[in-house]
């Protein structure tokens, strides 16, 4: 089942629907590229760190940055209308659902109610 086609957000002009997605991709997209930057970076120096340090470098990359970072790529892919299986064919743990929705709010540009918007993404997280 395609979810995509499911979502009722509102209908725009193509050139107001251009313009939201567009203004709305570049901060995800810049966020997106900063968490990447962030985890080479810790990357970079837990390789050189030794010990305590580096396992508290080696933590907050992989149960911080990469939790940041799965909650950004959902969140992008769900204003992109993209399925939740086209994003993560396979997943072995649930995604935080509070901090995609958290995102989303956030970053969505249009004249939606915020709880039709919940409702869509509880839908789209729910047809996986």
């Amino acid at each position: 089942m395609n979810v995509v086609a499911h979502l009722t957000l509102p209908k725009l002009s193509i050139k107001q629907e251009r313009l939201g997605e567009e203004r709305m991709s570049e901060f995800l997209k810049i966020k997106i590229k900063s968490l990447a930057a962030e985890s080479r970076v810790i990357r970079d120096r837990e390789r050189k760190a030794s010990g305590l340090l580096r396992q508290e470098l080696h933590n907050h990359r992989v149960h911080v940055v990469r939790k940041a970072t799965r909650s950004t790529l959902l969140a992008y892919g769900f204003l992109r209308r993209r399925t939740y299986s086209q994003i993560e064919k396979t997943c072995k743990t649930t995604p935080n659902f509070h901090e995609v929705e958290r995102m989303v709010l956030k970053y969505y540009e249009g004249e939606f109610e915020k709880q039709k918007l919940k409702d869509a993404l509880a839908e789209w997280f729910v047809h996986t």
